[in-house]
């Protein structure tokens, strides 16, 4: 990535983060490669990348079944939720929200995001 992109990936994901506090969000390619952001731990975060990356193509793959198009993929804990978006063709926000599952705000915050990263690819 050069840099000015890279700036801006990194500004989008602040952004986002900000927008929704005790979030942490990283940008994955489809193949589960960490492009920018976070994971719940450093020690981790290859795992992290390829088993979120996994989650979300198979639920897409899933949905070609009854002709539809995934919007996202969303797994919930008792303290939170992990949440996987399509960021353009080739890759995948994936957020770890902080309190519960999904709102609609939320939501809006994370397609936004989305929608920019993809426009930087």
């Amino acid at each position: 990535m050069s840099a000015t992109r890279d700036a801006a990936v990194l500004a989008a994901l602040s952004e986002l983060e900000s927008a929704l506090p005790g979030a942490s969000a990283a940008l994955l390619t489809r193949g589960g490669g960490v492009l920018a952001g976070k994971g719940p731990s450093t020690s981790g975060r290859e795992l992290y990348g390829a088993m979120a990356a996994t989650m979300f193509g198979a639920a897409e793959a899933g949905t070609v079944e009854f002709d539809q198009e995934l919007i996202e993929v969303e797994a919930r804990m008792k303290g939170g939720a992990l949440v996987a978006l399509a960021a353009g063709r080739k890759l995948v926000l994936v957020v770890h929200l902080n309190g519960g599952p999904l709102t609609d705000g939320a939501r809006g915050h994370l397609l936004e995001c989305a929608r920019k990263l993809a426009a930087l690819f």
